[in-house]
């Protein structure tokens, strides 16, 4: 897939938002104004993928919040029974 100009400019626009509205608590914050942050596309098990398809694990989430990974299809399936 190849992203349009119109596509680069949004994201363009979500990067510097995220600098200018985001506190990132364990990024260095001169090094985040140096090389710019990244955009989340999609989410799936433990993996976070980036706008440009880069793969991570996001090992933090399960701190505080997503402790059963994104996209669990039998949560999801539960929720929607209820």
């Amino acid at each position: 897939m190849t992203a349009t100009a119109s596509d680069m400019a949004a994201l363009s626009e979500l990067q510097q938002h995220d600098l200018d509205y985001h506190i990132h608590p364990m990024t260095s914050q001169q090094t985040l104004g140096q090389t710019g942050g990244f955009v989340i596309a999609r989410a799936e098990g433990i993996y976070l993928y980036t706008e440009s398809g880069e793969q991570l694990i996001d090992g933090l989430s399960g701190l505080g919040c997503v402790n059963i990974g994104y996209g669990n299809k039998r949560v999801c399936e539960a929720g929607f029974k209820a």
